[in-house]
């Protein structure tokens, strides 16, 4: 049965051809899109459902001198979050900034961040090598910069770094997969206490946190209106009409992509469809054209199911050699698609932001 289907297809070599193409295209590009989705937008989602990382962003009522909108935390305000929030295991801010860097003679801009103590506590991120940055004068280096510029040196941890002027004692490297604040990251030093610092007016520091475990989006946001509130009444000055809203760091880092993923995805569905169907037609066109023959075999007596199993055992070739052209295709494109274009959040930074821990912390504030 099989050799008499091989030998059917093999003497049709033009629909033989066309079948396994049509079957090998559609396989390729349904992997290929559909696997940038799952690694972008729901695998993250899956391992963030735990302990979620959020941003808390601080939103300012439209009033008759000023339109409203998002406004950042002063470091005062952060410190009373940190007193007063009961549904974050960690908390932390950040400023994004420039680094000027100096390298033999070489000075370079670098992205970078300012970060308080617990920053990469509350993103579970661990050091390639060495510890976060944690007093004034040390800093924490990218992977990348540490390979490029350092020559991936174990002994850098005993080097310092000309940044703006200042000597910096490297203490640590960040591993490739974390670039957040932005995908360009080189540098994290962390905030220095100044006493501008003291005021509330001086809004400058974006805060991240991560829940505790079971904490549900409806219990966190209440928990954030209840410390803007407080606020609100205790700092009337700076935080009248001061509302908190919670979103998550996937969800923000993932919100520019969004859409264009999805219709990626709708596009590529379509095709799916219309490819099946074309390639349903050829088939039943085939049969057509064989119906006399199927209708002189059945006369001679031949039994429906072995009649069933010669169809089936004559697509089955062209469904491996589909499925065997659809692999090759979408292997290559697959690992491309790792590689994000310019300005897409990395995949890796996307996990790192949907890691949760797996031990369970003492609840702030009990």
């Amino acid at each position: 049965m099989w050799r008499q289907s091989l030998r059917s297809l093999g003497r049709s070599p033009g629909y033989t051809a066309t079948a396994v193409t049509t079957l090998g295209l559609i396989g390729a590009a349904g992997a290929s899109a559909f696997s940038m989705l799952y690694g972008v937008l729901v695998r993250p989602a899956i391992v963030d459902r735990a302990e979620p990382v959020v941003l808390i962003e601080p939103r300012r009522a439209p009033t008759a001198d000023a339109a409203g909108g998002p406004i950042r935390m002063s470091a005062r305000e952060f410190r009373d979050w940190e007193e007063r929030s009961r549904v974050f295991s960690e908390l932390a801010i950040f400023r994004p900034a420039l680094f000027r860097a100096g390298f033999d003679g070489d000075r370079r801009l670098l992205l970078g961040a300012y970060i308080s103590d617990r920053f990469f506590q509350t993103l579970r991120a661990r050091m390639s090598i060495g510890r976060p940055p944690a007093a004034t004068g040390e800093i924490a280096i990218s992977e990348e910069l540490w390979r490029t510029r350092f020559g991936g040196r174990p002994g850098v941890l005993d080097e310092f770094l000309d940044v703006d002027g200042t000597p910096f004692a490297v203490v640590g490297v960040v591993p490739a997969g974390l670039r957040f604040p932005g995908e360009t990251g080189s540098l994290w030093a962390p905030v220095e206490q100044a006493a501008e610092d003291e005021d509330r007016n001086n809004r400058r520091f974006t805060t991240v946190g991560r829940l505790m475990r079971g904490t549900t989006p409806a219990r966190a946001q209440a928990d954030a209106d209840r410390v803007a509130a407080a606020l609100a009444r205790e700092h009337p000055e700076t935080n009248e009409g001061v509302r908190a809203e919670l979103t998550t760091l996937l969800e923000r880092l993932t919100e520019p992509v969004r859409e264009v993923l999805m219709l990626i995805a709708t596009a590529v569905a379509v095709m799916l469809l219309a490819g099946a169907a074309g390639l349903a037609n050829l088939v039943t066109l085939r049969n057509e054209s064989r119906a006399a023959d199927t209708a002189t075999r059945a006369a001679l007596g031949a039994a429906r199911r072995r009649r069933l199993a010669e169809v089936v055992a004559e697509n089955a070739p062209l469904a491996l050699g589909g499925a065997g052209l659809g692999c090759c295709g979408a292997g290559p494109r697959r690992r491309r698609a790792r590689t994000c274009p310019r300005g897409w959040p990395s995949r890796s930074t996307l996990e790192q932001a949907g890691r949760s821990s797996s031990s369970r912390r003492r609840p702030r504030g009990s």
